[in-house]
């Protein structure tokens, strides 16, 4: 029997999951403002979403989360009782689809805990997805999880956000931390970024083998109070890294102060 599936959006994690489940011979329905050409992918335009609904019984709403709301209502506008909508946002709770749900639908969250700089569907495969819905919602996640051959967990709603706060801390910041080396790098040196890599591969090898309490160094871990001075003396000259320097290195020492470490 032919898989489908309608995807709501073509952005970078709409557009992996539309090249992933098309690699595994899924029919694809994408309903988008910006169509391409792309093989094996069929396009629908807002003028043709009554279509798109009937094609499909299992939906991605892969939009950017400042418009979920407002897509679930729109799609509520047309019969939509029977069918399954999993958003995936990591932040929102599945219950920002309760237009759909009002009209017979049912819904969940499906949210991949990790970072797409492109449409990549390899990006897809042996990560976690974070879920939240009900029984029905859950079968067809569990389903797309299992096709991209990665796991699944599942999460309290309320909780959300906090989840999406640790995944900002885990990438985005740790990212914002190389954009920091490297200015610095490049402000001393006549090397950047790359430079550092072996470094930075180390502390992420340690980190996932030991444990980020265990694998920490450095002078606020090992309290050396004299070069965090001196650090924060240079730092002056960068008032806003300055700050964050402090911030960091104050969390560092209360942190390990508090467990005795």
């Amino acid at each position: 029997m032919e898989k489908t599936i309608g995807i709501i959006g073509f952005g970078r994690v709409g557009g992996s999951f539309a090249l992933a489940l098309r690699d595994r011979t899924w029919r694809v329905n994408v309903l988008t403002r910006f169509p391409d050409n792309t093989e094996g992918i069929r396009f629908f335009s807002k003028d043709d979403v009554e279509e798109f609904l009937e094609e499909n019984d299992h939906f991605l709403i892969t939009v950017m989360d400042s418009r979920i709301q407002e897509k679930a209502e729109w799609l509520s506008r047309f019969p939509v009782e029977g069918k399954v909508f999993l958003h995936m946002s990591g932040a929102l709770p599945s219950s920002i689809l309760k237009p759909l749900k009002s009209k017979g639908a049912h819904i969940g969250s499906l949210h991949p805990l990790q970072t797409f700089p492109e449409r990549n569907p390899n990006l897809l495969k042996n990560i976690y997805f974070a879920f939240e819905g009900d029984e029905e919602t859950e079968r067809f996640a569990r389903l797309l999880v299992q096709e991209v051959e990665s796991s699944i967990f599942r999460i309290n709603p309320e909780k959300k956000v906090l989840y999406h706060a640790a995944a900002v801390f885990a990438s985005n910041f740790a990212d914002a931390m190389w954009i920091i080396a490297d200015m610095l790098m490049r402000e001393v040196s006549d090397g950047d970024f790359r430079m550092m890599e072996p470094l930075v591969r180390t502390t992420l090898e340690n980190a996932l083998r030991m444990g980020p309490q265990k694998a920490l160094t450095g002078p606020a871990r090992r309290r050396d109070r004299i070069t965090i001075e001196k650090h924060l003396r240079e730092l002056k000259k960068y008032p806003q890294l300055e700050q964050i320097y402090d911030v960091i290195t104050g969390f560092i020492l209360k942190h390990f102060e508090e467990k005795g470490a």
